[in-house]
């Protein structure tokens, strides 16, 4: 496999004349289950935990330029901030990970100035796909083009002198509406940010704002971790702010669905 460059935490390797090969990239993740052992039964009962297990995504570095330098400047840049953050490469184009450096590094040198080591890297099971936010002034469907389920992260934009207002997202299959969420907020005064993985509402300066908010969900698909808004998987869902209409003190609702895959 041709060697490329990667990019973590905005830190691209081939700035620093390391190549690496993604032989090892293209790892999927194992679902997340218990094993229940029963007397008198055979085999175990496994129990679905309702997500995936991290993944392990190991790039096989060459450094050919500077092993006492470039190399050095490199595992220091990205060693310098832990936790999670982007990881994008070439082999992947179009899509973005989240994940962490987990390795200490073995360096293979040859004559002192070209040597080999691994990068291994812990990132969550999605691979996000790269998707501009949506800006919509009116009821705008969404399809989702992958197999899972999203939460999205949707921001309304107060008109001027407003500051409550309802939200609504629904799901339908097949034309009928399955799952609504209404979201009724007060005393906004310029926007509402609903983060959907986190469950939290806060606006554009960090200010908390869950005490502004009520979510009230009709579900009936029977899904569990419907308290916030989520984009089906392979479903159609509806962002709008009133029956029949768009609410005019709104004036834009945001919408960064984050698809993903494995």
């Amino acid at each position: 496999m041709a060697l490329k460059s990667f990019t973590f935490n905005g830190i691209v390797s081939t700035d620093y004349g390391i190549m690496a090969s993604g032989n090892k990239t293209y790892n999927v993740p194992a679902r997340s289950f218990q094993t229940v052992s029963i007397p008198g039964r055979n085999a175990p009962v496994y129990l679905d935990n309702g997500r995936w297990n991290p993944v392990t995504i190991v790039y096989q570095c060459s450094a050919y330029n500077g092993l006492k330098g470039d190399m050095q400047t490199f595992l220091a840049a990205i060693s310098k901030d832990p936790g999670y953050h982007d990881l994008v490469d070439e082999w992947h184009p179009g899509i973005t990970r989240k994940a962490f450096l987990a390795s200490d590094v073995n360096v293979e040198a040859f004559a002192d100035r070209h040597g080999s080591f691994p990068l291994t890297f812990i990132a969550r099971p999605e691979k996000w796909i790269n998707t501009t936010p949506t800006t919509i002034t009116e009821s705008t469907n969404f399809t989702n083009p992958t197999a899972f389920d999203a939460k999205p992260i949707i921001t309304v934009t107060m008109a001027s002198g407003s500051t409550s207002g309802n939200l609504y997202v629904s799901r339908y299959v097949s034309g009928t509406r399955k799952d609504q969420w209404k979201v009724t907020f007060s005393d906004v005064s310029t926007d509402l940010i609903m983060n959907c993985e986190t469950m939290d509402f806060y606006d554009s300066a960090g200010n908390n704002l869950n005490a502004n908010v009520k979510v009230q969900a009709t579900i009936t698909s029977g899904e569990i971790d419907m308290q916030f808004p989520f984009f089906a998987g392979s479903s159609l869902s509806r962002v709008f702010t009133v029956d029949g209409g768009w609410d005019s003190a709104i004036a834009s609702v945001t919408v960064m669905p984050r698809w993903w895959t494995l």
